[in-house]
Parts: structure tokens; C-alpha cells; sequence
């Protein structure tokens, strides 16, 4: 494996983070959470979504196929290029509100107080 193998493989890691961080914490999709929310409680659907192994199994799977099925296609990589790009760029903002002094770490609320506020 070449730096080359392991460069496209940190990029689709790093979407399916940001993907699993869209699907369970952003308020985008707050619609498609609480239809799962609203199965009845005990079911494999309702745990689906509050559970995060469960979600990044999902949500790696996109990227997974993309790398396995199309490795040379550009096409495949443009959606794990953006995603990784998103969750590089909040956490390069968060990083940088810390060092200038404009939050702290007390001062960021978990995902789930985020949610209810």
C-alpha cells in the first residue's frame, strides 16, 4: 500500500465521520431522526438512530463501496473529498475560536444540548 492507498483511504475515513456527525447531530437532518424516534420504543429502528457504531456502519458503507467499486473514478471521490473538507473545516473553526480566545472548552455544549437549545 502506497502513500498514495493511504491518503484516499484517510479521506473516506474522515467522511464517514462527517457523514456519521450528519446524520446524528445536524440539524438538517433532524427530520429523518425523529422519524426514527417516532417507532415504537424497543425497536431495532428507534435504537438505530441514537446509536453511533450503528450510524457509522451505515454511513461507511458509501464510502466503502465507492473506494472498492470505483477506485480510479473521480466521481467517486468528489463526495468523500467534500465531506472530509466539511468536518476538516469545523474543526479547524473550533480550533481557532479556542486559540484566539473566543470560546473555551466549557463553552461548546455537547451535540445533545445543542439539540435542545
Amino acid at each position: 500500500m502506497g502513500v498514495g492507498d493511504l491518503l484516499t483511504f484517510a479521506v473516506y475515513a474522515l467522511a464517514t465521520v462527517s457523514l456519521t456527525v450528519l446524520v446524528k447531530d445536524d440539524e438538517i437532518t433532524r427530520g429523518f431522526r425523529r422519524w426514527f424516534e417516532r417507532q415504537p420504543r424497543g425497536s431495532l429502528r428507534a435504537y438505530w438512530i441514537t446509536c453511533v457504531y450503528c450510524i457509522s456502519m451505515a454511513t461507511a458503507a458509501a464510502p466503502a463501496f465507492a473506494w472498492v467499486l470505483c477506485p480510479d473514478s473521480p466521481w467517486a471521490k468528489i463526495p468523500a473529498a467534500l465531506l472530509t473538507f466539511r468536518w476538516l473545516a469545523v474543526k479547524m473553526y473550533t480550533w481557532q475560536r479556542l486559540l484566539q480566545g473566543k470560546a473555551a472548552l466549557y463553552d461548546i455544549p455537547p451535540a445533545e444540548e445543542q439539540e435542545a437549545q
